[in-house]
């Protein structure tokens, strides 16, 4: 309630008010004031609605465009990690998996196929 308290505003209130009648809600119905799962809603639920739209279309058309450049792996793997976050995608999918791969060198995906039939996010990363 302290947090909602902080935010105020005609854009906002609606919202505020809203989970300020769930907590309520939550606590009049027996859920202990100290539940941190109470906090851990409020706090998703606050970054789903507010959470900066612009720069996940952007994080969602950069993808298409990143490349693996030169030799570190590393590098591109951490990239690519965080652009799948801003957007909003899941590393397992295979869409977004399959957008990994084009990014990497021909001869790198070749071998990981070739070598070790990658399927999941962290199976591509090993076997890279």
């Amino acid at each position: 309630m302290t947090f909602l308290s902080y935010i105020q505003g005609p854009l906002i209130n609606d919202w505020v008010e809203e989970q300020a009648q769930w907590l309520i809600d939550q606590v009049t119905g027996g859920v202990a004031h100290t539940e941190e799962n109470l906090w851990a809603t409020i706090k998703t639920r606050f970054r789903q609605a507010y959470t900066n739209t612009v720069e996940k279309v952007k994080a969602q058309q950069n993808i298409w465009d990143l490349r693996m450049k030169g030799d570190d792996l590393d590098t591109f793997i951490s990239q690519f990690q965080t652009i799948v976050k801003k957007a909003s995608y899941n590393l397992d999918k295979e869409a977004t998996l399959n957008v990994f791969q084009r990014a990497l060198p021909y001869k790198l995906v070749a071998n990981c196929i070739k070598f070790d039939h990658p399927v999941t996010w962290n199976d591509w990363t090993q076997s890279a």
